[in-house]
């Protein structure tokens, strides 16, 4: 597993690009503002052919480059059937931005427990809905990987005063998540990467909290 990252946007947000050494093919997960590009230029380097754009969750600083990653690599766009709707309305309207984000449709839906192959990659869908209604993580086991969306943080989780959030359901997937190899590490949307047996111990006091 080849794993390259791309941090940008306003808030500075993070996508991946994984690749399988074998097979020469990739997964982009999110599409922050720049990424398209960014791995374009990897791909076009490295003869690695991108087939799927996997959104994390619908939220305008994870989908900006979604439409240039659509015509780059001709792939679809996969989300989780409950956030895709986010993507089909002007986000201005839910997150009062200044700018905006062309609207579109996805052309996949994600499901739980569904896996994404690719020669030796194999990356589980977790449908972890608590900061979006329609959030993911991707877990591959063989690597002890999770690539954690806004789920999980390094030191702390996604934001819970936006639409469609729940504290509860974030209860539950935290708790989910620390079920898994403590020796996982975790690429998160935002900030770096960390690892599980480094979360642990906040992650069940947020459980016990609730």
């Amino acid at each position: 597993m080849e794993i390259y990252a791309h941090t940008g946007g306003p808030v500075n947000t993070n996508g991946y690009l994984v690749v399988d050494e074998r097979s020469r093919q990739a997964v982009a997960i999110d599409a922050p503002q720049g990424a398209a590009q960014t791995f374009l230029s990897r791909a076009e380097r490295d003869n690695v052919q991108v087939i799927r754009l996997v959104l994390t969750h619908g939220h305008w600083d994870h989908i900006m480059d979604a439409l240039f990653f659509r015509r780059a690599f001709e792939c679809p766009i996969a989300i989780h059937p409950a956030d895709a709707p986010m993507l089909q309305i002007p986000q201005t309207e839910l997150f009062g931005l200044p700018f905006s984000v062309p609207p579109f449709e996805a052309d996949e839906e994600l499901t739980e427990g569904e896996t994404i192959d690719l020669g030796d990659l194999s990356l589980k869908v977790f449908h972890t809905s608590a900061h979006s209604p329609g959030g993911v993580c991707l877990y591959d086991a063989g690597h002890a990987v999770l690539f954690a969306g806004d789920t999980l943080f390094a030191g702390s989780y996604g934001r819970l005063d936006l639409p469609g959030a729940d504290a509860a359901a974030m209860a539950a997937s935290l708790t989910r998540l620390s079920q898994l190899p403590p020796e996982t590490t975790v690429y998160s949307g935002h900030g770096p990467s960390t690892t599980l047996s480094a979360e642990l111990e906040w992650m069940r006091d947020f459980h016990a909290g609730r």
